[in-house]
């Protein structure tokens, strides 16, 4: 049991901060907020430029980087942190998702992980309309709780095959995204049969130059 509380208490403890009086803001995690410059996000996290995809150019720019936390078999308190997606919309951080390591967090009722998250964001929100689950999440995915203000939500989810998850989503850029996702698919499924048809063109003149340069060096 010492054990398991020692895991609890440390579970969402922000890094390398010193003890607050304050519960933290629903638009911060550990040292990244809301709003946050990606080039910011790269250099606290060490990852490469090349390591952000780019999801969607037009009518914003929509970009994710996935950091994995790195491996060490030394660990005296465990950080229960497996990887982080960081989703970026216009260079600005909209929304975190933090996915834990099964193993760390094993055991561990739903009451314990509740006090550990309380431990950061303070106490749970345990009425009114929550937010909603965020697109794309697994089938079956409930929320255990949620923290709010006038700026972001935090939600504790937990997947179909028991997957722990924190998403910190800024309420105002995460819409902005949301409506910019929504129209970047729109608009490439009505692009999409003139696609085909430029690829299918481009792939026929390939083959003629081709058949053309060969035919002219063929000597059986």
């Amino acid at each position: 049991m010492a054990t398991v509380r020692h895991v609890v208490t440390g579970l969402f403890v922000l890094a390398a901060m010193t003890a607050s009086l304050h519960a933290d803001a629903p638009s911060r995690y550990r040292e990244h907020a809301m709003g946050d410059q990606l080039a910011d996000v790269l250099a606290r996290t060490s990852a490469r430029p090349a390591d952000v995809r780019t999801l969607h150019e037009r009518p914003a720019l929509l970009q994710s980087l996935e950091w994995h936390r790195p491996y060490s078999s030394h660990d005296e308190a465990p950080d229960p942190v497996k990887t982080v997606t960081f989703a970026f919309v216009d260079g600005q951080l909209y929304q975190l998702t933090v996915d834990y390591d099964r193993m760390r967090v094993g055991g561990l009722t739903t009451a314990d992980l509740l006090k550990g998250v309380e431990t950061v964001y303070g106490p749970r929100q345990a009425t009114g309309t929550p937010p909603p689950i965020p697109p794309g999440s697994p089938a079956g995915t409930v929320m255990l709780g949620h923290w709010t203000d006038a700026e972001a939500s935090v939600m504790l989810l937990r997947g179909p095959y028991e997957d722990l998850r924190l998403v910190v989503r800024s309420n105002a850029l995460g819409d902005q995204a949301q409506r910019a996702m929504a129209s970047a698919i729109s608009q490439d499924a009505l692009e999409a049969p003139a696609r085909r048809t430029a690829a299918k063109a481009a792939e026929a003149a390939a083959l003629q130059d081709e058949r053309t340069k060969n035919r002219t060096a063929f000597k059986p």
